[in-house]
């Protein structure tokens, strides 16, 4: 049990990681209308990650090195896409009212949106 929650902790952050860095992009842009695929950067770290997931949850000799286990069900995969979706309305949410209350910076909901 110890193993496949080790693997489902690494793979939930690689995840989020991945998902985090499109949104922290821009302060009030929403994902839909900024220009995805102009970070050329984020573009390549992206098959970085997913290969960090690889190592971590599917090679039998890194098993006893991070204590993680050999292949990781498709439940604790669902639980990942739950937080990516609530990572996705949480952070679209923000910049709405970013975009909405920011403009001059005096209101109480625009400073407790960013």
């Amino acid at each position: 049990i110890l193993s496949v929650g080790n693997s489902a902790v690494y793979a939930n952050i690689i995840l989020c990681q991945m998902f985090h860095i499109w949104f922290c992009r821009t302060r009030a842009t929403s994902v839909t209308q900024h220009p995805l695929f102009t970070n050329k950067l984020t573009l390549l770290a992206m098959p970085w990650e997913l290969g960090f997931i690889a190592i971590f949850c599917f090679i039998p000799e890194m098993e006893i090195v991070f204590t993680s286990g050999l292949g990781l069900p498709i439940e604790f995969w669902c639980l990942s896409l739950g937080f990516l979706v609530w990572i996705t309305l949480h952070t679209e949410c923000l910049k709405f009212f970013a975009r909405r209350y920011m403009a001059g910076r005096k209101s109480f909901l625009g400073k407790l949106a960013w």
